[in-house]
């Protein structure tokens, strides 16, 4: 449209409380993993006789009563391929290489910011909007692929499997719907739009809505024979008898089909006669100014670039979100739809103030993407207004031309190479650890069919235990997958060799509670620091004065894993949950030790999430 190193070790969990301790997080030095909450409960005496129940916690957080013993048993049948899980999950084009040869760039193939089909996460949009749980998250849909007039992007939207195909990809990425780039009857875009509407009426889970485009009024209508109004109103008129309008999926608000309206500013339309004639439709119009118009329920925030020889260093846009929602502040009864976007580059496009130089720099306006930080910023600025949000337009889906569309993936600029080192896998990560929601490890016996050895790997984690698994004796291949943030693109490692000769002995079998023990010698210990934004980083300290296994720790957010001794203090790496408060830990002695000491548990500082 114009306009230090984590590792994730062998742990158990080891408690003497009562059964409704089990919803703690305890953590504790040597014997098996806890991501996958795998724990134990030694619960007292009963009637003066050691009786010891083990409880096991299944992938599900529920708890089962099981045999505790042995390593982890790894289930290798491939559940995916190398290829899968590198190539192409999006409908965008399988030809498009990633630039764009247009009228503009005199036969080149220009890079305007958008990547080539990609491998995307799927990981849910609604994450990046944790304050505003009800809240819609639309995109904005252009429609005018496979025209001789615009670049070729790898498909037209007018083919009935590629509508099918965007279809079912919105809805893997956790869209609610989409707002139409519409151009009026007689249009591509409307063939195209017809065909999204009938496969998301035939899905019935997505939304839509008509954003009536000035390309309505200049090339599919009446005028200039006509005047603007009488346009206007014979493309609404049509688009009323085509169905749109009283479609069950048509987005609403109080009963009413909202309708976008973009650039008809541009005409001289009567806006009175208009709402006159369609007293059911209710208009959105772009940024605050529309607050205090008349024929507007509202407004939607949409991108702003800046000219490339104009623009600040790494430019995001973020003072035209700001003042946007500064002003929504000012309507809390006004319809508001906020925007987010992973940058702006118009280089390619005829429209463009400073098109495609050959010669030198190329031109545009800019809204810098700064590898993935600027989609992260944009919703950021959404997550931190305070005000009404019915919904967050994603600026834009498919707009090739001005480097904004989402569809092939958000680069961020990253890379994983994985190593061993003994049993350890271990991982660095290059590029933005705030881009990726989580690692997924990989093993395979031939190099290509894949099995997951461990899912869900928080994303501050740069290592694995192996020899908590039951790997049968044999030769692999590991793969550790960053996943992105959702839509941002995921990277896969490098391969990694892995031997196993014998299968790794199971651990000692945990004795028997004492009939005496000694008190321990609580030192101390701390929480640093002690506030933390939600999901960030945290260490906890407890110190008892030995070096060796059975001390814990009871972490009140999130989850922790041990990381060394420093000195005669354990030190565990933290990551925060996702909920606000204070929260009460402890340093925990448990039934693990091999020093006869008694079970317990010690208070230290709280901590507290924002």
């Amino acid at each position: 449209m114009d306009e230090p190193k984590e590792v994730l070790p062998k742990v158990d969990r080891f408690s003497n409380r009562a059964i409704a301790a089990l919803n703690k997080e305890y953590v504790v030095i040597g014997k098996r993993r806890v991501h996958y909450f795998y724990s134990w409960l030694v619960m007292g005496l009963l009637a003066g006789t050691a009786i010891g129940v083990a409880l096991v916690a299944n992938r599900s957080g529920q708890f089962d009563e099981s045999a505790a013993t042995g390593p982890t048993a790894v289930n290798l049948t491939p559940v995916t391929t190398l290829a899968a899980e590198t190539g192409n999950n999006t409908s965008a084009g399988a030809t498009f290489a990633g630039c764009e040869t247009s009228t503009v760039t005199n036969g080149q193939c220009a890079n305007n910011g958008n990547l080539k089909a990609s491998n995307v996460s799927k990981v849910n949009l609604h994450t990046l909007l944790p304050t505003h749980p009800a809240t819609k998250i639309y995109l904005n849909y252009v429609p005018y692929w496979g025209q001789s007039n615009h670049p070729n992007i790898g498909y037209s939207s007018n083919d009935v499997t590629q509508a099918a195909a965007e279809i079912a990809n919105i809805t893997s990425q956790g869209f609610d719907g989409l707002v139409v780039d519409w151009y009026g009857q007689g249009s591509w875009e409307d063939a195209s739009t017809k065909l999204i509407k009938a496969d998301i009426d035939k899905q019935a889970k997505l939304t839509f809505s008509l954003m009536i485009d000035q390309g309505s009024i200049k090339w599919h209508s009446c005028y200039p024979t006509c005047s603007a109004t009488q346009a206007l109103l014979n493309t609404i008129s049509y688009a009323r008898t085509t169905g749109y309008f009283s479609d069950p999926h048509y987005q609403l608000l109080n009963a009413k089909p909202i309708v976008h309206e973009f650039a008809l500013s541009m005409y001289p339309i009567d806006w009175p006669t208009i709402m006159k004639a369609n007293p059911d439709l209710q208009f959105l119009w772009e940024s605050q100014g529309s607050y205090t118009n008349p024929n507007s329920i509202g407004a939607y925030a949409w991108p702003q670039p800046k000219n490339y020889n104009a623009e600040p260093a790494g430019y995001e846009g973020l003072d035209y979100l700001s003042n946007f929602y500064a002003t929504a502040l000012k309507y809390p009864t006004k319809y508001t739809v906020g925007a987010v976007w992973k940058g702006f580059d118009d280089t390619v496009a005829s429209w463009s103030t400073f098109p495609f130089n050959v010669a030198g720099v190329n031109g545009g306006r800019r809204i810098e993407q700064n590898c993935a930080q600027t989609w992260l910023d944009t919703w950021n600025a959404a997550n931190t207004y305070t005000g009404r949000l019915d919904a967050v337009q994603v600026t834009t889906w498919s707009d090739y031309e001005e480097g904004t569309e989402a569809e092939t993936g958000i680069a961020n600029c990253a890379s994983v190479s994985g190593s061993m080192a003994g049993h350890l896998l271990n991982w660095t990560l290059a590029g933005k650890e705030n881009t990726i929601d989580h690692f997924t490890v990989y093993i395979s016996k031939d190099g290509q069919n894949l099995s997951v050895l461990q899912d869900q790997v928080p994303a501050s984690f740069r290592s694995i235990d192996l020899s908590q698994y039951a790997i049968p004796a044999g030769t692999y291949s590991l793969f550790i997958k960053a996943v992105g943030k959702p839509s941002i693109v995921n990277t896969m490692s490098n391969k990694i060799a892995y031997s196993v000769a014998t299968a790794p002995p199971p651990p000692p079998p945990v004795p028997p509670p004492p009939t005496s023990c000694t008190k321990p010698t609580f030192i101390g210990g701390s929480v640093t620091p002690a506030t933390v934004l939600k999901g960030g980083g945290y260490k906890i300290t407890c110190n008892y004065g030995f070096v060796g296994p059975g001390i814990a720790v009871q972490a009140g957010s999130g989850k922790c894993i041990y990381a060394n001794f420093t000195g005669t203090s354990a030190v565990f790496n933290c990551a925060a949950g996702t909920t606000a408060g204070t929260f009460k830990n402890a340093c925990v002695i448990d039934a693990g030790n091999t020093k006869n000491l008694c079970v317990g548990s010690n208070p230290i500082n709280s901590l507290i999430v924002q």
